[in-house]
């Protein structure tokens, strides 16, 4: 459906495949990673059964935590060392994670897929309970937020909020505003929490007759549910080459993030910022030729996008505009692919995968300059390829594949 037009980014590396066997168990191509130099593989672990989602893994100090084939594992960051294995959590013949990112918090794990939300214990993988949500139709890829006494997840038509200490849903949140009247319901994609009092939620809808696809931001106290403001995104026209005509762009977006001052809202082929206590437009700045499908990444007072292409104009790249101008600073080419992945920022550099180019990428936070690539790896198979966004460490980079899951020497 026109609604759900998500590009869908599988990033993939360039792996050495590591010797050891995990005796007893599903799992091959454990190391110690002792004479591992930067930037190349510290441990994978092949799987022939596993059923491998888009989950982004989460890590701590000393383990990296994966979700895949209806399980989650935990393993050493540094040795690749299985320590735990969840029990089943999704059945079935193909039992993939809906979800796009592990969330941890302390010493507790947060799941979701589909209608489900389940909280495991790090040092165990024990289950501590398990919601299933009633009445709750999921967007696939959604991703939870989180303050520190609840979790949100966005469905169609709605947020749920549920308490983290025991997976009780206490409050539900319609989005029934900035509808059109043709118009069913509303999607809501990838919502964000800032500073624990305020949830700020991305949504788009379609239907029957639309040009485009519109979207809208909406603003709620964390702790009430009560609305702080909405903000309609406008759809745009573009010209079209040796034409009168013009080429009408959607307004969809499918995340965003939050500073100190400002929300930052890609949407169709522009990125917006609006005043984080009012909504009110800070700058607005049309990119003619990309197209966006994913939120941005806010960090050393500027804003990170991942991109497509909408025309000839312009390769899919990686963006960075000034957070308080929105002036592009940089774009780096990230040859063939739609780009819809999570962004990592740190230490002064981005972390990304392009799927269709079968590439994963670091660069220079500062000037866009890429500081180390590598391809897809063949060595099990033809489709041996990342299918999640990175998660980043002081020293480790983890990722799920689609044969095998991996730790990178961060380079």
């Amino acid at each position: 459906m026109k609604r759900l037009r998500i590009a869908v980014v599988i990033a993939l590396v360039f792996p050495l495949l590591l010797g050891g066997v995990f005796t007893g168990c599903d799992l091959f191509g454990g190391s110690n990673d002792d004479d591992v130099g930067l930037g190349e593989v510290a441990w994978s672990h092949e799987h022939n059964q596993w059923e491998v989602y888009k989950t982004q893994p989460a890590m701590s100090e000393e383990r990296a935590f994966f979700a895949s084939d209806g399980h989650v594992r935990a393993f050493g960051l540094s040795t690749g060392d299985l320590i735990w294995k969840s029990e089943p959590l999704i059945g079935g013949d193909r039992p993939r994670f809906s979800s796009h990112k592990l969330l941890r918090d302390g010493a507790t794990l947060y799941v979701n897929s589909q209608r489900n939300v389940w909280s495991l214990d790090t040092s165990t993988g024990q289950l501590l309970w398990q919601t299933r949500i009633s009445d709750f139709r999921s967007i696939s890829r959604a991703k939870m937020a989180e303050n520190s006494s609840h979790l949100f997840l966005g469905g169609a038509g709605e947020v749920v909020r549920l308490r983290k200490d025991d997976g009780t849903v206490d409050l539900r949140i319609e989005l029934d505003r900035l509808l059109h009247p043709e118009a069913n319901e509303q999607l809501a994609y990838d919502p964000e929490v800032f500073n624990d009092n305020m949830l700020v939620v991305p949504a788009s809808y379609f239907f029957d007759g639309a040009e485009e696809i519109y979207g809208n931001v909406f603003a709620y106290d964390t702790h009430t549910g009560n609305l702080l403001w909405e903000h309609e995104l406008p759809l745009k026209q573009r010209p079209r080459p040796n034409s009168s005509d013009s080429t009408t762009i959607g307004a969809g977006t499918y995340g965003l993030d939050i500073s100190d001052e400002y929300v930052i809202v890609p949407y169709g082929a522009s990125v917006r910022a609006l005043d984080r206590r009012t909504g009110e437009v800070i700058w607005d700045n049309f990119l003619e030729g990309y197209g966006f499908h994913a939120g941005a990444t806010i960090a050393y007072d500027r804003v990170y996008i991942g991109s497509g292409s909408n025309s000839s104009l312009a390769e899919p790249s990686v963006l960075s505009l000034d957070l308080r101008t929105g002036d592009l600073l940089w774009a780096t080419p990230t040859p063939r692919g739609t780009l819809s992945t999570i962004i990592a920022a740190r230490d002064d550099r981005v972390y990304l995968n392009n799927s269709l180019a079968n590439t994963m990428y670091v660069m220079d936070a500062f000037d866009g300059d890429v500081i180390w690539e590598r391809q897809a790896p063949r060595e099990l198979s033809s489709n041996d390829g990342f299918t999640s966004p990175i998660a980043v460490g002081e020293d480790y980079m983890v990722v799920n594949g689609s044969d095998r899951v991996f730790a990178f020497k961060k380079p």
